[in-house]
């Protein structure tokens, strides 16, 4: 879920690959960010392998019956998602948002081989509400 790139450049180019199952955010992607790889990937595809995988507000876009397939395509050592947490941000709408507790995460993680290895909280300043850091290791 690389969107249209707006976090490439707080990577070094030749160690960033962002993925997305839409081709225009990849296309807006590659032309903001000229010097970073970007690459189409479909719903089924793996995701690697890699040393780390990067969910920046993207799980949040996962149905709750859907997480555990999109979690177990992973091919990384470290997973990093950063989200808002809590049930009472979901909303329906395009897109929809389904927005889970840390322990809801930790719980899916783990059916794919994953351990929580840190959770870190701070204040999300456009909302004043928690932003979520969380960090998974496989096993």
């Amino acid at each position: 879920g690389c969107g249209p790139g707006r976090l490439a450049q707080y990577f070094e180019p030749e160690h960033y690959l962002g993925v997305d199952i839409n081709e225009n955010s990849v296309l807006t992607a590659r032309h903001r960010n000229s010097k970073h790889r970007f690459e189409t990937i479909n719903t089924a595809d793996p995701i690697g392998p890699v040393d780390v995988i990067v969910c920046h507000t993207v799980l949040v876009h996962v149905p709750d019956d859907e997480l555990a397939k999109v979690i177990a395509r992973f091919d990384a050592k470290r997973v990093r998602v950063n989200e808002m947490t809590g049930r009472h941000w979901r909303r329906d709408g395009e897109p929809p948002v389904y927005n889970r507790e840390a322990h809801e995460y930790d719980t899916a993680f783990s059916f794919a081989g994953f351990l929580p290895s840190r959770h870190i909280f701070q204040t999300y300043q456009h909302y004043n509400a928690p932003m979520a850091t969380l960090d998974y290791t496989r096993l």
